[in-house]
């Protein structure tokens, strides 16, 4: 299968999937209904691709665990930024859970989602930005002792900033 035919099939899928939310919409004698359709899909979605997330991370976490012989200063911090997207599909997670269950769950259970989120959130991006330093102080400027006296720093600012952000406003 080329990517001339799989372009074509995501655009077909996509077409029919359009189709039948514009002709709901325009059929439907009541639109919440659609609005129900759509919020149902959204958690759908947004809790399966959570999961995914969640499992794909933790590959990578569990391998950088198990193979010693694979670890290197990059990989060192792909796994922290592992981690902080696993809190954001984590997060994500939780409020699919509070969406689907609004009356039996706690106020904090509340605040813990959207907490949880913004911080891993500013984390994961500042995770990228310590892995693009690292890539260019590696490949461009070849300063390799530099690399490693770095890791406390981008650990400090990776960490301590989003939680500065996210828990205190």
């Amino acid at each position: 299968m080329d990517e001339r035919t799989v372009c074509q099939m995501w655009h077909n899928f996509s077409s029919e999937i359009m189709g039948f939310l514009v002709n709901y919409e325009t059929t439907s004698s009541d639109s919440s209904d659609f609005e129900n359709v759509m919020n149902t899909l959204y958690v759908v979605l947004t809790g399966i691709f959570s999961v995914l997330s969640m499992i794909g991370t933790l590959f990578i976490i569990v391998t950088y665990v198990c193979y010693p012989e694979l670890r290197s200063k990059g990989r060192h911090l792909l796994v922290f930024l592992s981690a902080a997207d696993f809190c954001t599909a984590f997060g994500n997670l939780l409020g699919v859970i509070w969406t689907t269950q609004p009356n039996d769950i706690s106020n904090a259970f509340c605040m813990a989602s959207p907490a949880i989120t913004a911080f891993s959130s500013v984390s994961s991006n500042l995770w990228n930005v310590c892995m693009s330093v690292y890539l260019y102080l590696m490949l461009v400027r070849g300063m390799h002792h530099l690399v490693g006296k770095l890791k406390m720093a981008s650990h400090l600012v990776c960490w301590t900033v989003p939680g500065e952000c996210s828990f205190h406003i």
